[in-house]
């Protein structure tokens, strides 16, 4: 996702359907949809590669070949440009004030 994709105007999200149910690898929360900035009419089921961040704990995810969910590593995260580092980060604070108390996964359980 670049940096201009992070930035369009609120209500070009759009939420789709994955290709299959999955687990967040760091939390075990049941993944069954994701978000994606994408406004075109392309289909919006994720790729291999594409990045995510749990709605629950905040993990940074991927999409494996599989487009099963996996931990992104930390020299995988260091290898991303720093726009998309910065989305990133800005999506975790994002989704870490929107997590009820009472749904909250402490970091690194």
């Amino acid at each position: 996702m670049t940096r201009d994709e992070f930035q369009r105007p609120r209500g070009a999200e759009k939420t789709c359907d994955t290709t299959s149910q999955d687990t967040c690898p760091a939390c075990g929360t049941l993944v069954t949809r994701h978000s994606t900035l994408d406004t075109d009419n392309k289909p919006c089921a994720p790729k291999p590669g594409d990045l995510s961040v749990c709605i629950r704990c905040t993990a940074f995810l991927t999409f494996d070949e599989r487009l099963a969910l996996r931990l992104l590593t930390t020299d995988e995260f260091n290898a991303l440009d720093l726009d998309t580092r910065v989305m990133l980060q800005r999506m975790r604070k994002a989704a870490w004030e929107v997590i009820p108390l009472s749904m909250r996964v402490p970091r690194g359980k």
